[in-house]
């Protein structure tokens, strides 16, 4: 039929009908092509490793972080630039909620509970970047750069037309180059340092 892709996981399937005997000699030969892909274009591949600006070292006392981070910078040097866009705005939004949950934000005298803070939680990303700001948690560069990298993320999520191949290189770049600076912005003022104490 015109107009349809089909995608046929035929790699798995071969595998899963190979007699027993047959199947190491298969993992054998898969490891061979693994080799051969990560071994392609090596040049070009440790330039794009080297295509984002350092962060330098930053104290960070969650470890997800780090991890997500090293997944998304991953994913650009192997040019899966959907995978990047996706793991950068995940970590960004996971970045607000751990942002929020290590304040101490009180309302009227009171300190909120971590029930309380929760229910924070559910409210639309953009609205958390903007609560973060206007409660003077995140400054204005911080916030600009959040919304910059919802915006490239939900293009990509609620696509209207799906980019150019360049295109998308050129935006997974970007949304990396932001969620870097956040994240060193960021560490230097929340992970590492006492709950913040706002009062609302």
């Amino acid at each position: 039929m015109s107009g349809k892709v089909a995608f046929v996981d035929t790699l798995r399937n071969a595998y899963d009908h190979l007699p027993a005997d047959k199947k190491e000699e298969f993992k054998e030969n898969m490891k061979k092509t693994l080799e051969k892909f990560c071994s392609q274009d090596l040049e070009a591949k440790v330039d794009r490793w080297l295509e984002p600006p350092s962060i330098g070292v930053i104290d960070v006392t969650n470890a997800n972080f780090t991890t997500m981070l090293q997944e998304s910078i991953t994913c650009y040097v192997l040019e899966f630039y959907y995978s990047t866009i996706s793991i950068c705005g995940i970590t960004a939004e996971r970045l607000c909620m751990d942002i929020l949950l290590r304040c101490k934000l009180a309302i009227n005298g009171k300190t909120l509970s971590s029930d309380e803070l929760e229910s924070f939680l559910a409210i639309p990303y953009s609205l958390m970047i903007e609560l973060l700001y206007s409660w003077g948690i995140i400054d204005r560069d911080v916030r600009d750069r959040l919304h910059k990298i919802k915006d490239i993320r939900n293009r990509y999520v609620h696509p209207d037309v799906l980019p150019e191949p360049n295109q998308l290189k050129k935006d997974s770049l970007e949304i990396l180059t932001l969620l870097k600076y956040v994240l060193s912005q960021s560490f230097t003022r929340n992970p590492s340092m006492p709950p913040v104490q706002r009062e609302l």
